[in-house]
């Protein structure tokens, strides 16, 4: 578990640092405007398969999917491996690292589970 602090408000979180930079760049003010210093209510997670495919976040910002095969290929995205190894080109990301991929290029990864993201 990391944690992050801006503006008074400690998030903790489990993806890489570099992805919520990135995240945090874009909607930082709307992310800050509605959290509370309090654990995240349990009956509002939601839980996934390891085979089960999810849009978790589809706003006007940014979307965030949970996949295992490559999604959002028109646009620029942001490819976090959660098991095993994602590849663009020459460029190699492991489990815990961050890729960023160019719109129309090819992704190829060993069937792990990842996180890709986008901005709108």
């Amino acid at each position: 578990m990391r944690r992050f602090e801006q503006a008074g408000v400690q998030l903790e979180y489990r993806l890489p640092q570099a992805f919520l930079s990135i995240v945090l760049q874009d909607v930082a003010t709307s992310i800050f405007a509605v959290s509370r210093p309090e654990p995240y209510a349990d009956g509002l997670a939601q839980y996934l398969s390891g085979d089960e495919e999810r849009t978790l976040v589809d706003g006007p910002h940014f979307t965030l999917v949970h996949t295992k095969r490559d999604v959002l290929q028109d646009r620029e995205r942001w490819v976090m491996p959660l098991e095993g190894t994602v590849r663009s080109g020459s460029n190699v990301a492991g489990a815990g690292e961050c890729l960023l991929v160019k719109a129309e290029e090819t992704l190829t990864c060993d069937g792990g589970r990842m996180l890709i993201g986008a901005t709108a």
